[in-house]
């Protein structure tokens, strides 16, 4: 598939931390994994990408490398590959415009069905649907965010956090952060 520039740029922009982690799993795992997650790095969208493949580029025979893999980063390869596919696929659709169909074509996933399902999985949400939540977040953000950096509600916080609230004061701030933080929301990373 050739990209736009356009796209390539907003692709690159939106695995920037997912790439950064995988570089730190790298640093984190056994020697005989590190070309593994080498691969995985610069290989990440490719539709191409999975186990055998990523095996056979790595020169690794053993059919056991997927518990070590899992045992050193806490998911087996194609878990890992899919999760940080996601990762990715949740800031494309919360920082930009792209259609779905074309998120699910720049992050190598076969259809947009397949995506959808995935990230439906994934996030417990439709693309769709994620899309409108994470936009009507960051709209109240700047509101939010007003509300917080109050002086008045500064000495609020410093209590909040030295555990020196009311009853009252405390019920308040849970119902103030179920609102930002609606419960059954996985954190995107």
């Amino acid at each position: 598939m050739q990209l736009d520039t356009t796209s390539k740029d907003l692709l690159q922009t939106a695995a920037l931390e997912t790439l950064d982690r995988i570089r730190n799993d790298q640093d984190q795992v056994p020697p005989r994994l590190k070309p593994m997650l080498a691969y995985i790095e610069s290989h990440l969208f490719d539709p191409k990408l999975n186990v055998n493949r990523l095996k056979d580029a790595c020169g690794i025979r053993d059919n056991s490398v997927a518990i070590h893999f899992h045992a050193a980063v806490g998911k087996p390869p194609h878990a890992y590959i899919s999760h940080c596919r996601l990762e990715t696929a949740a800031r494309l659709l919360r920082d930009t415009d792209l259609p779905i169909w074309k998120i699910s074509d720049l992050l190598g996933f076969s259809s947009i069905q397949v995506f959808s399902r995935s990230f439906y999985r994934w996030a417990d949400q439709r693309p769709t649907t994620f899309r409108r939540d994470a936009r009507k977040r960051l709209a109240d953000r700047p509101r939010i965010q007003q509300a917080v950096d109050s002086p008045q509600t500064e000495e609020y916080w410093r209590r909040a956090m030295s555990g020196a609230l009311k009853d009252d004061e405390a019920a308040v701030l849970i119902q103030r952060l179920l609102e930002i933080y609606p419960p059954g929301r996985r954190p995107l990373a």
